[in-house]
């Protein structure tokens, strides 16, 4: 951009998965980088009589020139890796059940009901249930959820320790009913975003988003 040479009184970057490593990166060059809504912006290229990659930068170039776009916040590093560091717990944890219920399944099959045992007595329970046909296909199973057991404590620690650093998130927790993840909704969000989701109107699968609108 820079060797363009040309005066630079704002770049726009179309809402998507690299928009924020790309505003990171833009605004480390001291370049004055505004990320727009994407919906806003497709509305406005849609226009265009062609659709080309060159016609949609043009179209983001008009739109920049007349001001006709909504900026978004791009939320910052750390709280980017703070929601990926859930996203990918979140991940493993829904593997493990998936795992879990097909192990019942295949017990179902030989007229075994698992009950609720804990996560962490689940294979033992397995074992001293079920028969050696079935074994034989639950065996493996059972081995790949002890590796996910042992990975999912790990990135638990990792953001438990995030967590007991945070002042805020304590004195959060320290109030009936909230734990480590609701507690640090504040740090991983703007404070109405935090509000919103705290509320129960939030989506969860905004978890993993790393641009909101700026309301």
């Amino acid at each position: 951009m820079r060797k363009l040479d040309l005066p630079l009184e704002r770049i726009g970057l179309e809402a998507c998965s690299l928009t924020a490593w790309l505003h990171d990166g833009f605004y480390a060059g001291g370049l004055p980088a505004i990320c727009i809504e994407a919906h806003q912006a497709n509305a406005a290229m849609k226009t265009m009589p062609n659709k080309t990659d060159r016609n949609d930068a043009r179209a983001l170039a008009q739109i920049m020139r007349t001001g006709w776009y909504r900026q978004v916040h791009v939320k910052s590093r750390q709280c980017r890796l703070w929601r990926v560091l859930l996203v990918a717990r979140r991940t493993v944890l829904n593997e493990m059940r998936g795992i879990e219920n097909v192990v019942r399944a295949i017990l179902r099959e030989a007229g075994v009901k698992l009950g609720s045992p804990s996560r962490t007595d689940f294979a033992d329970d397995v074992r001293e249930l079920a028969d050696a046909e079935a074994m034989v296909m639950v065996e493996p199973l059972l081995s790949i959820l002890g590796s996910l057991l042992k990975e999912f404590a790990r990135l638990t620690k990792q953001f438990l320790d995030i967590v007991r650093k945070e002042e805020v998130c304590r004195r959060l927790m320290s109030a009936p009913g909230v734990g480590p993840i609701t507690a640090h909704l504040p740090r991983r969000d703007p404070p109405a975003e935090a509000v919103r989701l705290l509320a129960g109107s939030g989506s969860a699968s905004r978890a993993d988003a790393g641009a909101i609108p700026v309301r």
